[in-house]
């Protein structure tokens, strides 16, 4: 996140999710920090931001295991299920980057158990798609 002047700059991590369809699911943001803080967003910001919104802090402002889990599990499958009915024998390609986080034991299984198939590209490819 860039801030105008002298401001010190800020890492932030999106995770967003758009399907072959162009359905898109709500983002989860990561900010670096022990908290997070609403006072780092404009009035107007909080007014708009939809309640499905994904945010979390991390030390560094980069996702974790623990974070990536919580966006399978909190914004992934409510927004999933309602594009494939509940129905969960339909599977879900979920193409992925390979960063570490997508590809703990936890987050693999919860996969598996959902009948997510996650399908993880080379390092620092994802953004051609």
């Amino acid at each position: 996140m860039a801030v105008k002047g002298n401001a010190p700059q800020s890492i932030v991590t999106v995770i967003d999710l758009v399907t072959a369809t162009g359905y898109y699911l709500p983002p989860g943001l990561v900010f670096k920090g022990a908290n997070l803080q609403w006072q780092w967003f404009k009035r107007e910001f909080k007014k708009i931001v939809p309640p499905e919104w994904g945010f979390e802090v991390s030390e560094n402002g980069w996702t974790s295991n623990e974070i990536a889990v919580k966006w399978l599990r909190d914004i992934f499958f409510p927004a999933i299920n309602k594009i494939r009915n509940d129905d969960e024998s339909r599977a879900i390609l979920l193409v992925l980057d390979g960063h570490d986080s997508h590809r703990s034991v936890e987050f693999m299984t919860i996969c598996y158990r959902h009948n997510i198939n996650p399908c993880w590209l080379p390092a620092h490819t994802l953004h051609g798609l």
